[in-house]
This record gives structure tokens, C-alpha cells and sequence, in this order.
């Protein structure tokens, strides 16, 4: 994961689980719960945790490999303290878009293979993941 503002970057690990549904051929929906650790160059740690919702465009390749597009939304917040103005925050947070690629490789009727980009909105800041991940189909 990397988040680039004016100022920032970072590079940690993510982690996301997710349920979906899939409509059709070429359709699905997808939730998930994402949580995001951010520690800047002196060392301040934040947690950023996020619940989203998507829809996915699947674009079938082969039988087993396939292409796909997601656009939704997610809902975030930082845990980490902020005081601003003079005011104190416990935490900060939004709901702001997301989008990505990914490509899937079904191993078999059950058990998929996936890799992904996804670009979250924070607020003023962009958040780039690139994940890889095992789906098992019910």
C-alpha cells in the first residue's frame, strides 16, 4: 500500500476481507473490511480501518482467466488523535470513492486466484494497493 500527498509516503502492509456475490457472467457485488497500518518517517503510527462496497465488471477472457473493473464506495476513519485549531479529535474519517483492476484465474469451481490495483480516496490523500488474494466460492 502506498499513500502520496504533498508530503507523505508510505509502504506497509494491508489487510482485507471480503464477501461478494456474483450476479451474473459479468457482474458482482463486493463488501469488505480493510484495516491499514500508516507509521511516518518519525516513527508516529496511525490505523486506518475501512468498511467498503463495490461493483465489479467481469470481463471474461478464457474459461478460467478473466479481467474485471470495480467502482464503489468506502468508509474510513483514522484512530489516531488530531487537534486542529486548537480542537481536540479522537479519530478523523469519510466516505469517499474507490476504483481498481484486477485480474482472477479460477483453479477451480471453487477456489479462485485474484490480483489487484485499487485506488482509495481519503480525504485529500490517494491510497494505492496492490493485493493479492485467494476466493472461494460457495
Amino acid at each position: 500500500m502506498s499513500v502520496d500527498d504533498s508530503s507523505d509516503r508510505y509502504e506497509d502492509a494491508n489487510f482485507r476481507a471480503f464477501l461478494g456475490y456474483q450476479l451474473n457472467r459479468y457482474f458482482a457485488i463486493e463488501g469488505g473490511l480493510s484495516s491499514m497500518t500508516l507509521e511516518n518517517q518519525l516513527g508516529n503510527v496511525a490505523d486506518l480501518t475501512g468498511m467498503d462496497i463495490s461493483l465489479l465488471t467481469m470481463l471474461p477472457i478464457t474459461s478460467k482467466f478473466s479481467a474485471y473493473a470495480k467502482l464503489g464506495y468506502w468508509d474510513w476513519t483514522v484512530d489516531q488523535p488530531l487537534i486542529v485549531d486548537g480542537v481536540y479529535y479522537d479519530g478523523f474519517g469519510d466516505t469517499d470513492m474507490l476504483y481498481g483492476i484486477g485480474l482472477e484465474y479460477k483453479v477451480s469451481t471453487r477456489f479462485k486466484f485474484r490480483l489487484d490495483a485499487t485506488r482509495y480516496d481519503a480525504g485529500d490523500a490517494e491510497i494505492d494497493t496492490l493485493s493479492g488474494s485467494i476466493a472461494y466460492s460457495f
